[in-house]
């Protein structure tokens, strides 16, 4: 047995606290029947005393651990979140996205990605003429969507080369899912005041053709309909750039981020296009301690250093 074990996982207070959790809990998924006591770093300590080097992230959103040495002394401050009253640290973080983006986006702050993801959908459709949208699904987007009619959504199967749903191959297949995306949009023509996709799915490690989205995007462009990147999932840096539509040289009407840009903070983030911005105001929900932590996480993936290891 490896030194970095103490006792075969999961260990007897691991299987006590999770039979304990079994007995007071709904039904949950474990996928890992471990109980972490602390993170150093890259690594997990469980209650046990084992030590494993996290090779997961939370599914990528964590990508960069912070520590305790990245929050200034007065974090304890930045505990309590403040609906509806404006935070320094808030608009600090604004004006870095602001710089780094050098691009005409307007930006909305949430809790969680999920909320930005929603409150996304349901502010186009405000300042939008219809009232559906057409999105290449998976297992969250459905979750996303769950609250919205099957008439609102359309859905169009998630491009994998590997797995192909129109059972071709590339080269060969001259990207068959693009040319089925614009039929659907000449099916659903103005009904469609939407177009969603995520440049990767991390939770099923697909990372579908960079010229796919490009593709996706310029028809959708030509049809005049506004495109939504998800990158709820997605964190910073992850793929070489400090946001992943940066890779694929097009510029997303809308861009929706989630935890990840906190490094596992709760927050959520909006980008979109100044003249889709005119939608009725809503309510800032965010706390200063994940601001601060998404400043932090930009910090260390803008420095270069850390991005030029990405391959």
């Amino acid at each position: 047995m490896s030194q970095s074990l103490k006792v075969r996982p999961p260990g007897p207070k691991a299987r006590r606290i999770i039979e304990a959790l079994y007995k007071t809990s709904s039904p949950i998924y474990m996928p890992h029947p471990i109980v972490i006591k602390e993170f150093k770093e890259s690594k997990l300590v469980d209650v046990d005393g084992n030590t494993y080097i996290d090779m997961d992230g939370s599914h990528g959103i964590r990508s960069i651990t912070l520590t305790m040495n990245d929050f200034p002394a007065e974090v304890m401050h930045a505990v309590q979140r403040v609906n509806g009253f404006l935070l320094e640290v808030e608009h600090d973080l604004l004006n870095t996205l602001k710089l780094i983006l050098d691009a005409d986006y307007r930006f909305h702050l949430t809790s969680s990605g999920l909320e930005a993801f929603t409150l996304a959908l349901t502010s186009m459709f405000e300042v939008s003429k219809s009232h559906s949208i057409l999105i290449f699904h998976g297992r969250m987007e459905d979750a996303h969507v769950i609250g919205l009619t099957p008439s609102i959504v359309h859905k169009i199967p998630y491009p994998y080369c590997f797995r192909c749903p129109f059972k071709l191959e590339k080269p060969e297949c001259n990207y068959a899912c693009v040319d089925r995306f614009k039929e659907l949009l000449n099916e659903l023509g103005d009904s469609i005041s939407l177009v969603v996709f995520k440049p990767a799915n991390p939770l099923k490690c697909i990372v579908p053709p960079e010229a796919v989205w490009r593709r996706v995007v310029k028809a959708s462009d030509e049809f005049g309909i506004p495109v939504l990147c998800d990158e709820v999932e997605l964190s910073p840096g992850r793929s070489g750039k400090v946001f992943w539509f940066q890779n694929l040289e097009v510029k997303p009407n809308l861009v929706c981020l989630g935890d990840g840009l906190a490094s596992g903070l709760p927050i959520g983030l909006i980008m979109v296009e100044e003249d889709l911005a005119i939608w009725k105001p809503k309510l800032l929900k965010v706390s200063a301690l994940s601001c601060i932590g998404a400043l932090k996480t930009i910090e260390k993936t803008r420095d270069g250093s850390l991005l030029s290891k990405v391959h």
